[in-house]
């Protein structure tokens, strides 16, 4: 702030600018004239400063309506001119209507922002779980219905979409009691449905206890079938029955199409059984698979939520089986190929049918000439992953070794396919088709050696060896 020019002041109240020293002006008035103007100067610069502000202040806000009015205009373009009243009821007509036509995410925009604007009323929750259900998202779906049950516990389609949700889950317990609870909303065919889920579930359980893998199978798809299309224990008893079938490459498919559901969400909907359970399958399916650290991590999850034995029996597996892929793979690098296999077959005792560990053991087999052994290894990890690479082209440069050439074509083809671009592979199949080739025209000359001279000498004896 810059103080006021003295001179002026004096000028201003009559006072001489500058100062006689013969007739001095009263000093005290002076002082008192200039504190005055420093006062109203400090007012005056305060008062502008503020006004500046507030100046500064309308400005933003004008912008801010501006692009406000603007956002509007938009949805006005996108929703038409009923949206520019900003009602929510407004935002949840306009919903319906996308909901109606199937555009699913743009109606859960609308019934958010209905929701933003008022959420005590029960129906924008209940509409939004509607539009969740249309884009699969069947966990937030349930939270929706929870609400809007919460604000309006007699909120017959809210309990009734709740009860269908849940049987979509397994939960059959709950289903009934939110089909009671939805008026007529339920008729007698949904109920009659949850009771067929509730006792092909019992099917499943016993199937399980008595590891019957293949009825297991055939009643969880049952049971799937039936309306349980999203339930994590069907999933879990599914994949379960696959990976003691040792048909892992479905059991991977399989889990890949189970819903992503948050650990501790989970927990809270459907308990901590159900929940230890899919996890603990979980881990078994990313250990078949290869995900060893993966495996580790969802392995530790479930034990804290459930530390009993089976539980920690499964952890101890996935740790014992990760550690020695972890060791072989340290190992194998170092050229310490009879060493590597040996800590590879150390896993396979927690688990014999793990086709990564078998792979990794038929590579160790490969370098130390053991070409049979490896070949035994790596069909059997592609009987539990048909699709799995590397053991193939194990397998068919194994196959080589022996100059088994059309057993390594045979591989060698199917690797071919999804291997275009690799000229390693495609060496490997031009050098086994010339060997084979060189002994089918061998293979000629022998019959023709023996359909010669030597014909009666040797009688039919050679030809038929």
């Amino acid at each position: 702030m810059v103080g006021p020019d003295i001179g002026k002041v004096l000028s201003r109240w009559h006072l001489p600018s500058t100062i006689n020293h013969h007739e001095p002006p009263p000093l005290m008035k002076i002082i008192n004239l200039v504190l005055v103007e420093l006062m109203s100067s400090s007012c005056s610069t305060t008062i502008d400063v503020m006004t500046r502000h507030q100046h500064e202040q309308r400005k933003k806000k004008k912008l801010e309506n501006t692009a406000q009015n603007n956002n509007y205009s938009n949805l006005g373009n996108i929703y038409g001119n009923a949206v520019k009243k900003a009602g929510h009821e407004s935002f949840k007509k306009l919903g319906n209507e996308k909901y109606k036509e199937g555009r699913f995410d743009e109606a859960i925009a609308l019934y958010t922002e209905a929701i933003g604007m008022d959420s005590s009323i029960a129906c924008y929750y209940s509409n939004r779980s509607a539009a969740l259900i249309g884009q699969g998202k069947l966990v937030d779906a349930i939270l929706d219905c929870k609400i809007a049950i919460r604000i309006d516990p007699s909120y017959h389609r809210a309990h009734y979409r709740l009860g269908s949700l849940y049987l979509r889950f397994g939960e059959v317990e709950k289903a009934l009691r939110h089909y009671k609870c939805s008026g007529e909303k339920a008729v007698r065919q949904d109920l009659a449905k949850v009771q067929a889920v509730k006792a092909q579930l019992v099917t499943c359980s016993e199937a399980r206890k008595h590891k019957d893998w293949k009825k297991l199978l055939k009643e969880s798809q049952f049971a799937y079938s039936l309306g349980a299309d999203s339930s994590p224990q069907v999933y879990a008893m599914q994949v379960e029955a696959l990976l003691n079938l040792h048909r892992h490459e479905e059991a991977y498919t399989g889990f890949q199409n189970a819903p992503v559901i948050d650990v501790n969400i989970s927990a809270k909907l459907f308990g901590t059984m159900v929940t230890t359970n899919f996890l603990t399958v979980q881990a078994q399916v990313y250990l078949a698979s290869g995900r060893f650290e993966e495996a580790v991590s969802v392995a530790l999850r479930a034990s804290e939520l459930d530390p009993s034995e089976e539980v920690f029996s499964v952890a101890r597996k996935t740790r014992a089986l990760a550690k020695a892929r972890a060791n072989g793979n340290k190992i194998f690098k170092e050229s310490q190929f009879s060493e590597a296999c040996n800590i590879y077959s150390e896993g396979l005792e927690h688990e014999p049918y793990n086709s990564v560990l078998l792979c990794n053991r038929a590579a160790c087999r490969y370098k130390l000439g053991q070409f049979e052994r490896a070949v035994e290894d790596c069909t059997i990890a592609l009987n539990l992953r048909p699709s799995y690479g590397k053991p193939r082209l194990r397998r068919a440069q194994c196959n080589a070794k022996l100059e088994r050439w059309e057993a390594a074509i045979q591989d060698y083809d199917i690797l071919n396919q999804d291997m275009r671009e690799d000229k390693e592979v495609e060496r490997e199949i031009l050098e086994a088709r010339m060997q084979l080739e060189r002994q089918h025209i061998e293979d000629v000359k022998s019959v023709q050696f023996l359909d010669g001279p030597n014909k009666e000498e040797f009688g039919g004896f050679l030809i038929a060896v």
